[in-house]
């Protein structure tokens, strides 16, 4: 947990973390290997911490899988990042499919749900199971990871 608690005193944490994976995305599609128009995320708890700040600036992702994360709990609590998320969230706009665990000990339910209430896409769709942060069963997953190839594959192809 140190190494976790010193990532989140730099103040440029996310925006860093924002850029690797900006390049990262430059670097593959350059490739040509991949499509450009078929290009998702998926990052629950930290990959929403991290990641709902990227969807917010990366017109490329088309759609994503956010969740496990609020405004409140422990997690915040060590992080610092609430201002930011609440900042990114209205920015959103691609469809979004957002898990909640229902007893996560990590993030406060209500500001789980808040959070999800500020996203700014007008396609989104959430889901709750029950059980703590990192019970997500095999079939809420599936959902998920379903419903994002679901939508990448009935993208029309740019090519």
């Amino acid at each position: 947990m140190p190494a976790y608690a010193e990532l989140w005193k730099s103040p440029t944490a996310v925006d860093d973390m924002v850029t690797d994976w900006t390049r990262t995305l430059d670097a593959l599609l350059g490739l040509d290997e991949f499509d450009a128009s078929r290009v998702g995320y998926h990052g629950l708890s930290m990959g929403t911490l991290f990641g709902l700040p990227l969807v917010a600036a990366e017109p490329r992702i088309r759609l994503a899988v956010l969740g496990l994360c609020g405004f409140r709990g422990t997690s915040m609590v060590r992080t610092g990042i609430a201002p930011r998320l609440a900042q990114d969230a209205p920015r959103i706009t691609c469809p979004v499919y957002y898990h909640v665990q229902w007893d996560d000990e990590r993030f406060d339910r209500d500001s789980a749900f808040e959070l999800y209430g500020m996203l700014g896409s007008t396609d989104k769709r959430l889901q709750s199971t029950p059980g703590l942060h990192g019970g997500v069963g095999a079939e809420a997953r599936d959902a998920l990871r379903g419903w994002l190839a679901d939508r990448l594959l009935a993208t029309p192809a740019s090519k």
